[in-house]
């Protein structure tokens, strides 16, 4: 309670029965690393197990990271990015990319974006990786925490919009 912000009135001298009134509270603690953003999550939006979409498709995908830093980061962007389900890193197209964002101090950004695969997807199961900083547009001090992957989907048979079945 002396570093930063106080906690409790009673900083710097409390006594006993001061800290114990703080049993149950949990406290997050956080040493400002220098300018980091950090993927949390990204979440296919469609209903079904296991999960479908078809290439050409739009569906939501919800997205979140977060700022770690005491001073606002940015602009950057944020990609999307199709993947195969057993591959470490990303090495299919790019689904979608962010305009410009910038994050307040120490601010989770959660948001929910359009995507739709390209025609071209072969039938198959995939993830989808959220690249937050994709242009390395910030310089931060752990690059290794900029990626997340959803679980895995399934892109299905594109079949005919229109199929004649008999003209008479």
């Amino acid at each position: 309670g002396t570093v930063g912000y106080t906690f409790l009135m009673c900083s710097p001298n409390c006594s006993n029965t001061d800290i114990g009134a703080l049993e149950g509270t949990v406290f997050r603690a956080l040493q400002d690393g220098g300018e980091d953003i950090v993927a949390h999550s990204v979440d296919v939006q469609v209903a079904g197990d296991p999960v479908r979409v078809y290439q050409g498709i739009s569906f939501d995908v919800e997205v979140a990271m977060a700022s770690y830093h005491q001073n606002s980061i940015g602009p950057f962007t944020y990609a999307l990015q199709l993947m195969n389900p057993n591959d470490v890193l990303p090495s299919g197209p790019i689904v979608f990319t962010s305009t410009a964002v910038s994050l307040s101090p120490y601010q989770n950004l959660s948001t929910q974006v359009p995507v739709s695969l390209p025609l071209t997807t072969l039938p198959g199961r995939y993830r989808i990786a959220l690249l937050v900083d994709s242009g390395a547009d910030v310089t931060e001090p752990n690059e290794s925490n900029n990626m997340v992957v959803s679980g895995e989907i399934l892109v299905g048979e594109r079949r005919p919009d229109l199929q004649v079945l008999s003209v008479n």
